[in-house]
Order: structure tokens, then C-alpha cells, then sequence
């Protein structure tokens, strides 16, 4: 969702990885109430100070990959996108800077399973050095497969 174009918006409690209130969903048996916890201010202020808490971990991460899609060129919202043509189980879209000098490849797994994709299938050209954006893993060869471990997303770029 971060990679794609335009501004991405989050729901705080994505955010926040509040998990679902199953006591508001009883008690008022609306099921929207699932998703509508209401935080004690005390309490989450301990969770996001605590690295062990899924509140702290999730807030970084998405803090994290907002400052690496900040500095992409290829992320600004006018710059080219195209929705990449995958095997099953990978959903992927190419974009490019506006200047044509940086293009990202992303590409996620929406399986519960391992799934290898050769490099070739992406048609990387040759030459500069392609780097996953998320975890700085370089590509040193392209006639390699990229394995997705389940869920996964990559940020594949040039330069």
C-alpha cells in the first residue's frame, strides 16, 4: 500500500496494531465494535515505550518504511506506474521516477506459502546495482530466483 501512487492513509488502529476488541463486539453485538477499541491513554503510551509490545514494533516499522518511501523518486505521486503481469499468488506494480532515473519493482506474496520469482521475469536491466528497499538486501546477480517468504513485500531498485 505504501508503494503505491498517490498519499497513503492509515487507520490509527493499523497504526497502533490495536487488536480486535472482542469484549465491545459481546457487549453491544454490533460487529463493526470489533474494530473500535477505545485506548486508556496510560496504556498505550507503556506499549509504544516498550520494544517488546507489537505497538512499538509495528508503529517503527511503518515509520521506517515512510522514511525510505520519502526518499524514493520513483514514489512521487505523478511518477509512471504499471501493474506488473505475475504468476499466481504475487501481485506486483513497477514504478518510475518522473526523471526516468530510478525504478522501484514492488512486489509482495499474498500467499501463505514460499514463492520463488526469477529476476529475468522482471526484465531488470543490467548494469546498475538492485537493492531491496526495505530490508537493503543487493542484488548482485540477476539470473537468480527472489524467494518470498509468506506475506512478504519487496522494494526492488536501481541505484
Amino acid at each position: 500500500m505504501m508503494a503505491l501512487a498517490g498519499v497513503p492513509a492509515f487507520y490509527i488502529h493499523s497504526l497502533l496494531a490495536t487488536p480486535n476488541d472482542y469484549k465491545k463486539l459481546k457487549k453491544t453485538g454490533h460487529k463493526r465494535h470489533i474494530n473500535r477499541h477505545q485506548w486508556d491513554y496510560d496504556d498505550l503510551n507503556k506499549k509504544l515505550a516498550d520494544p517488546h509490545s507489537d505497538q512499538f514494533y509495528v508503529l517503527s516499522e511503518i515509520k521506517r518504511l515512510a522514511a525510505i518511501r520519502i526518499k524514493q523518486k520513483a514514489f512521487h505521486p505523478n511518477a509512471t506506474q504499471f501493474t506488473l503481469q505475475l504468476p499466481a499468488g504475487l501481485f506486483g506494480f513497477w514504478r518510475q521516477s518522473l526523471n526516468r532515473k530510478q525504478d522501484v519493482f514492488c512486489i509482495t506474496n499474498i500467499t501463505k506459502e514460499h514463492i520463488a520469482l526469477p529476476l529475468t521475469d522482471l526484465n531488470l536491466y543490467s548494469g546498475p546495482t538492485w537493492t531491496d528497499l526495505i530490508t537493503d538486501e543487493p542484488y548482485t546477480t540477476l539470473d537468480t530466483d527472489l524467494i518470498l517468504s509468506p506475506y512478504q513485500t519487496v522494494w526492488v531498485a536501481n541505484g
